[in-house]
């Protein structure tokens, strides 16, 4: 790109933007820029490159950047999470155990992350300051978080039975499907997990766990997964199924 085909710059700018390059050719672009431009900044998007440009003489505000021996936190790690009443906390080691009224639940962290609890919340910060201890950050904190919801408040997957014929109900705790096998299909929950039917074609699956819910209410979806022609089958409520247009008559 050659200088009489950059963009004017005007009175009082601090930088030009020279729009986007196509990334397969990014090897081959050569920018040919005047002295007194230069770029400060390359910012990649799925399928271009954004250049920046700094011009001279102008005083330029960079955006805020990690100070040296600063640790560039993830953006949910650092989020404080707060401990409802009712709710209490341990630590021990690396595990911490929070017991509400909906249960006990435990989370293991690793080595590069460091859990405390101040004022009433728990805090999750990052040990070092590289890009997979970062993501360990965010990870740790949403654990954590799911951990104090699910034994304060808990979790609920619902899912629905459709097509003629087909229900469940409850034989004390277990579940019973008639999904149009020459079987019934009988599902005895996981400990910490209740199920629940309304209507004979509503199931309700209730826990503290987050991941053993959604577990527990995939495998229930499994016996039977809606087909795409009239959609028949156990589904999540509010799925949307895609369907596919029969074959046409003979005429």
């Amino acid at each position: 790109m050659k200088e009489t085909e950059l963009p004017i710059i005007q009175d009082g700018a601090t930088h030009v933007d020279l729009g986007s390059v196509d990334r397969g050719k990014y090897n081959k672009q050569v920018l040919e820029l005047p002295v007194n431009l230069k770029i400060v900044k390359v910012v990649y998007s799925r399928f271009t490159f954004h250049y920046s440009l700094e011009q001279s003489g102008f005083n330029w505000q960079k955006s805020p950047q990690t100070k040296k021996g600063e640790i560039n936190m993830s953006r949910i790690g650092k989020k404080p999470i707060e401990i409802p009443s009712g709710v209490e906390v341990k630590i021990e080691g690396n595990v911490i155990t929070v017991k509400g009224s909906k249960g006990t639940e435990s989370v293991t962290f690793r080595d590069e992350v460091k859990v405390s609890v101040a004022d009433n919340h728990i805090i999750v910060e990052p040990n070092s300051d590289d890009r997979k201890t970062n993501a360990l950050h965010g990870l740790f904190r949403t654990l954590i978080a799911n951990a104090v919801h699910g034994v304060s408040e808990g979790f609920e997957k619902k899912l629905e039975i459709v097509g003629v014929g087909y229900r469940a109900n409850m034989e004390g705790t277990k579940l019973n499907m008639a999904l149009g096998y020459s079987h019934p299909v009988i599902i005895e929950p996981p400990a910490g997990i209740t199920l629940s039917v309304e209507a004979n074609t509503k199931i309700s699956v209730k826990g503290s766990n987050k991941q053993t819910v959604g577990d527990v209410a995939a495998f229930i979806r499994s016996k039977r997964p809606p087909e795409v022609y009239k959609g028949k089958g156990v589904k999540y409520e509010g799925e949307h199924i895609r369907r596919k247009a029969g074959k046409a008559g003979k005429k």
